[in-house]
């Protein structure tokens, strides 16, 4: 108890100090939970369900796209089951787009966007709580399941057992299909990387679910003990060939992915309706936090050596006169690292509590999660904590022990010299650690900045996109009746991602065959993206006297980009012929290169249709700027009185739909940087009080000489520029190789501008000045006359 009211008055004595290390080690204990909740919550992913170290989703691919997909022929999960040995269950997933719901006795329709239709193995395999009903019903072929938010959504507190929901396609002017309640199940957890909050029978999707050649649904293999997945693997293609011969052709590949892998293994997999974390990104997030946490136990360090170089050392060394030994110092450091590390982590909690829905907006907005701690992340947690206590304590105990060895006791009674090189090796790697960190946000901010302005040859500005059931040329020709609107289109909408390629070779060259990308647009789709065309006109409509045996005729009129006719050497491009999906086509015109990807891929070639094998139920409309509600509130009266019965949804691009990855980076790295700026210059103050006070002599002895105050400012200054220059010079290249390395993931990528090497050093430097300059000015500021007589 004596020795707890010791260290209080210590702290007391020492409130500067004391201060800046609980200050320190709050903010970086708040940051390293927020950051620890996320990554368990990332490492959980998937992890909770039993049994899933045997089941495997089927991944596609048919040669004719750069990435496999997750989805595949739904049919090929009861074949399997029949006829591949080792294979004790299967379920097949598909997520429409979204859904209105309307539940019985309501007038109002819900839109859904977290619906699915699953058979009724998903609860055998993945073993979601049902905790009202039964999920196993076998006289109701058209089943719902809920979870409990949406049956307390449609239902409140009656028992939704046995009523009616009716679901039905948002663009589509049929009623909907009906399907009974049978069960309500919880939550599934943000840990989940299938979500829905309504399961519905596929009972009325068998289109998707029953025929060969349609892909659509996840194929989910629950395999037996003795299974070998990859001999199943080589047996799926067999079992394909067998059924559906005439699809395959040799093109396709089938691979089994393990479950657990999915959330944070599936980059070459298109993105689809599947949760889906990133392994690197996770890896940053820890480096980073531990980081952070370096640096709050590097200035606790500097700060605990500065005092003991001052005052703290004799009392060691008295203690030892008086017969203390080294339990006794261990004792004393562990109780006084115990108690502030206990009161900045109270402080830490709840800081964190306020914190987290920031933090949550940036890395999980759509799917957030809560602010509590399983045992087992309280107890890693704090075993960290621990760790790091334990290597701080051990430090200074070592510190301690060897300054007594070393100096004596007398001369530990007496000052101590500033023996500083571990407080400036401290103090240049804080500098260096927050000079990176800047280095690296800049970079990253500059490269999300310059694909947010990049000309992509195309805009989005202004615009807006939604399905429709029918009836386009009646649609557009209402909406076109509103001045506000400037055009309307029928077409896919801007970017898309790479999923699918196609054969194509000019006519006649079958052995200059490449592969393209296609997009479906009308008359109107280069004007509503402002898409330049170079040559030639757009095309007309599609040819009715198309003669495959005929050299003259041909089936339709497209227009192609410049890379195309790059890539084919296209000497006279207008009119040429060209062989796609084995017909020949005509090129009438050639628009200006443009990004119709993400900025991870360069520009491909590509071809643009209307209507000769594909038709696009998507209206594009681009509207007059500033009248943007308005405009929506027309599309939404026009669209319900031609499509009574259907909901209007409409879409509108934004960044985050392709970039959100590089923009939670963006956001979680410039949050960092601020906090390592903070904490580090928490360091620096403490270390240039420290040297201000051990300079107290020399700095009274140059003023009694004649030296002015911004001189002396200088000269102490000089040594934390030279600090500043050696972190710069130790960090910066490092930083430099990381920020290129993960600049290589963009076809198209700003330049590390020679600017950079300048601003960033400029920054840290006023950042030191600012802090040092402060310490220094107020020692020299001091009447010279009392410091000697003082000292």
């Amino acid at each position: 108890m004596n020795q707890l009211k010791f260290i209080f008055r210590k702290l007391l004595r020492n409130k500067s100090y004391t201060l800046i290390n609980l200050s320190g080690l709050a903010i970086a204990f708040t940051a390293a939970l927020l950051i620890f909740k996320h990554i368990s919550r990332e490492w959980e992913s998937d992890r909770f369900y039993p049994g899933t170290k045997k089941i495997y989703r089927v991944t596609h691919n048919d040669q004719n796209s750069p990435q496999w997909s997750g989805r595949t022929y739904g049919i090929i999960g009861p074949y399997a089951k029949k006829e591949i040995p080792g294979i004790e269950n299967y379920v097949r997933c598909f997520f429409p787009q979204s859904l209105g719901i309307q539940p019985e006795g309501d007038t109002e329709i819900f839109l859904e966007s977290a619906c699915m239709y699953a058979d009724l193995s998903l609860f055998d395999l993945f073993h979601f709580p049902i905790l009202t009903g039964d999920a196993h019903i076998p006289d109701v072929s058209n089943w719902a399941i809920l979870s409990s938010r949406k049956a307390e959504q449609y239902f409140g507190t009656q028992n939704p057992i046995g009523r009616i929901i009716r679901a039905k396609y948002t663009y589509r002017e049929d009623s909907g299909k009906e399907f009974q309640i049978i069960a309500v199940m919880d939550n599934l957890p943000p840990t989940s990387s299938i979500q829905a909050d309504i399961i519905l029978s596929p009972v009325h999707e068998k289109d998707i679910f029953e025929r060969w050649g349609v892909i659509g649904t996840h194929l989910f293999l629950q395999l037996d003990d003795q299974a070998d997945p990859a001999e199943i693997e080589k047996a799926i293609p067999l079992l394909t060939a067998k059924h559906f011969p005439a699809g395959t052709l040799g093109n396709e590949a089938f691979k089994l992915q393990p479950f657990r892998e999915i959330y944070f293994h599936s980059g070459h997999i298109v993105p689809d309706n599947m949760l889906r974390g990133s392994w690197l990104f996770t890896l940053l997030l820890c480096g980073i936090t531990l980081l952070i946490l370096f640096l709050a136990a590097s200035n606790y360090i500097m700060i605990k050596t500065a005092q003991f170089q001052q005052k703290e050392i004799a009392g060691f060394a008295l203690q030892k006169c008086f017969g203390a030994g080294s339990n006794t110092f261990k004792r004393q450091l562990s109780v006084e690292i115990g108690l502030q590390i206990l009161i900045a982590f109270g402080i830490a909690i709840g800081a964190g509590n306020l914190l987290h829905p920031v933090i949550n907006r940036i890395l999980s907005p759509h799917h957030p999660y809560a602010f509590t701690f399983t045992g087992k992340e309280t107890i890693l947690f704090l075993l960290i904590i621990a760790i790091a206590a334990g290597m701080i304590g051990s430090f200074l105990f070592f510190y301690i022990r060897n300054r007594l060895e070393r100096n004596g006791l007398y001369r530990s009674l007496r000052s101590a010299p500033p023996h500083s090189s571990l407080k400036q090796v401290l103090t240049i790697t804080q500098m260096a650690i927050f000079c990176a960190l800047l280095f690296s946000s800049t970079v990253i901010y500059s490269q999300m900045d310059y694909i947010k302005n990049k000309n992509l040859g195309y805009s989005t500005q202004n615009t807006l996109h939604f399905l429709i059931p029918n009836r386009i040329g009646l649609c557009k020709e209402e909406l076109l009746r509103n001045p506000d609107i400037v055009t309307v289109s029928n077409g896919e909408s801007l970017p898309i991602s790479p999923s699918f390629y196609i054969d194509l070779y000019p006519e006649n060259k079958p052995d200059h065959q490449i592969k393209i990308q296609t997009l479906i647009g009308d008359k109107d789709y280069l004007s509503i993206y402002r898409i330049k065309l170079s040559e030639g006109r757009m095309p007309q409509e599609l040819s009715t006297e198309y003669d495959p045996d005929n050299p003259n005729s041909y089936y339709g009129e497209v227009i192609v980009n410049k890379a195309l006719v790059q890539t084919l050497n296209l000497h006279s491009p207008q009119d040429a012929i060209i062989n796609l999906y084995d017909t020949r086509v005509k090129i009438v015109g050639i628009t200006e290169n443009f990004h119709f990807n993400p900025l991870y891929q360069p520009i491909q070639p590509v071809v643009i249709y209307n209507g000769l094998y594909m038709r696009s139920m998507n209206l594009i409309v681009r509207y007059q700027p500033g009248k943007r509600q308005e405009v929506i509130d027309y599309i939404k009266q026009v669209y319900t009185r031609i499509y009574p019965g259907t909901l209007f949804s409409y879409h509108e691009y934004a960044d985050s739909d392709f970039y959100d990855k590089d923009i939670a980076t963006v956001k979680i790295i410039t949050i960092f940087t601020i906090i390592a700026i903070l904490i580090g210059g928490m360091g620096i103050f403490s270390f240039s009080t420290f040297v201000a006070k051990t300079k107290r002599k020399e700095i009274a002895l140059r003023k009694i000489n004649g030296a002015s105050e911004s001189r002396i400012t200088r000269e102490l200054n000089r040594n934390f520029m030279k600090k500043t220059l050696t972190a710069c010079t130790l960090s910066i290249p490092i930083a430099y190789i990381l920020s290129n390395k993960w600049l290589e993931g963009f076809a198209y990528k700003t330049e590390i501008s020679g600017w950079i090497f300048i601003f960033v050093p400029g920054i840290v430097a006023l950042i030191v000045l600012g802090v040092t300059t402060w310490q220094i000015r107020k020692a020299a500021r001091t009447n010279p006359v009392e410091v000697l007589k003082n000292e």
